[in-house]
């Protein structure tokens, strides 16, 4: 691919003028060194993906390319292709420890003398661009939690601000070394504005903070007390066995916990969760499709095949079925008009968890039972994803870039993301009424389905896993 002899003897027996292409390739055989080199064929050839990875090699040789990759990262917005890059060099850097949770921890300022330096500062200046990036498109979390990443609380502080999580406030001011007196003037300016945005649970919780002396102050308040205080467990790790990341990270922003202590116990917590998601995601996926084909077939050979008249049995089951309802609407009322609303309303709830037992004792998931389409649709409904799961993956997903599980965090958003691609692909058929026997939609009140929307929609991607 970067042979110029060869290029050269193709370009002979094109019958090109060699005036055309002998300056250029002289020009870029010039350049040196070599992965600079290949990086300006690429340039040239305009293949900026493949100019990716000899820029960056370029860069770590050479100090003054360090630019000249951050540009060319940016100007294609190949973000999470050089970070990716980086991070297996890191890893390889670092003898390939997946479990350390400071792998790729980008210090404040890196010696640019070594080859190692050079690696970890173009990782934080790339950060910091992708933080920049997600800040001016509106992704403040996002943004901030990539500033924490590459050491600059300061603007994490900022972006946070943006969205007025006050937790992550305390979070990067503690990190900045503010003072008590101007933490809580900034936490009172932070109560101000959540009451003015209706936020009133996030406000009340603030408030609470405020009014705690030991945790503004943090364990220092307690010299003086109980030489021998009773031991607690620590908040952190109680919110971290409740999988509520975001508490977690703030419990032990404000105990004062150790955080390289803390961090390494979240990452195996979190590392356990996004296990537990993938194994039941890698098999509800095919679950779900089989159910939908198969149910697509049930329809079919209904609509081809109809039975136009049933058995005597299955007849003689439903005139009873429907007798058997007259006659409770017939004693309700009579109930009702003797002994009021109050029986009226327990007869009926009686009745619909009679009634419901009936249909689910009547299902059956044997293919080619009379009603194997409605426990179809049962168990589909049933694997559909709440929006509670869908905010549980968004927590998670933060957690995993928080303790530098970006693979893993990429691996969970793709393949939950299919999965919500095959729950939506079903609505139209989850929606449709039920058909009968005969080949006919059934009345929608009988069919105990009520429509719905599938999926609802909620914001739990992470934008810089959607960047290139």
């Amino acid at each position: 691919m970067y042979d110029y002899e060869l290029t050269a003897l193709v370009g002979q027996r094109s019958q090109k003028d060699p005036k055309e292409y002998v300056p250029l390739l002289a020009s870029l055989h010039a350049i040196s060194p070599l992965s600079f080199q290949r990086y300006s064929i690429d340039l040239h050839l305009e293949r900026p993906r493949n100019a990716l990875p000899h820029v960056i090699d370029a860069a770590i040789e050479d100090p003054q390319f360090i630019q000249v990759a951050l540009d060319h990262t940016t100007n294609h917005n190949l973000y999470r292709s050089a970070l990716r890059i980086m991070r297996r060099l890191l890893k390889a850097t670092r003898g390939g420890d997946d479990n350390d949770a400071t792998s790729f921890a980008a210090p404040p300022k890196a010696d640019l003398s070594s080859r190692d330096g050079r690696l970890l500062h173009l990782y934080a200046c790339t950060l910091e661009n992708l933080g920049e990036h997600l800040f001016d498109s509106n992704h403040h979390t996002e943004a901030a939690l990539l500033f924490s990443k590459c050491a600059q609380p300061k603007r994490a502080l900022d972006a946070y601000k943006h969205v007025w999580d006050w937790r992550r406030v305390v979070k990067a001011a503690k990190e900045l070394g503010m003072e008590r007196e101007e933490l809580q003037e900034l936490l009172l300016a932070c109560l101000s504005t959540l009451q003015s945005l209706g936020r009133f649970s996030d406000a009340a919780q603030l408030s609470i903070y405020c009014h705690t002396p030991l945790l503004i102050a943090g364990p220092q308040a307690q010299q003086g007390g109980d030489k021998n205080p009773p031991r607690l467990p620590s908040p952190s790790a109680l919110q971290i066995r409740a999988r509520e990341w975001e508490n977690a990270v703030f419990a032990a922003t404000i105990m004062n916990e150790p955080m390289g202590e803390f961090t390494s116990i979240m990452r195996a917590a979190v590392l356990e969760n996004y296990e537990q998601h993938c194994a039941t995601l890698s098999s509800a996926i095919p679950t779900f499709r089989g159910y939908h084909r198969r149910l697509i077939a049930v329809k079919e050979r209904k609509i081809r095949f109809p039975v136009l008249d049933l058995d005597e049995g299955a007849a003689d089951d439903d005139a009873r079925s429907v007798f058997s309802e007259s006659a409770s609407v017939s004693s309700a009322s009579a109930s009702s008009a003797s002994s009021g609303g109050s029986t009226t309303s327990s007869r009926q709830s009686r009745r619909r968890a009679k009634k419901m037992r009936k249909r689910k004792k009547r299902l059956s998931g044997k293919e080619g039972s009379l009603h194997e389409e409605e426990w179809l649709h049962v168990q589909m409904f049933d694997m559909l994803p709440a929006p509670k799961l869908q905010l549980e993956i968004a927590s998670l997903l933060h957690a995993m870039v928080e303790v530098d599980l970006w693979d893993e965090a990429e691996r969970l958003q793709e393949l939950f993301n299919d999965f919500l691609h095959v729950c939506r692909a079903a609505s139209a058929i989850l929606n449709a009424p039920l058909l009968g026997a005969n080949g006919q939609p059934e009345p929608v009140e009988e069919s105990e389905l009520a429509a719905k929307s599938v999926v609802t929609r909620c914001q739990w991607k992470l934008a810089l896993m959607e960047v290139e």
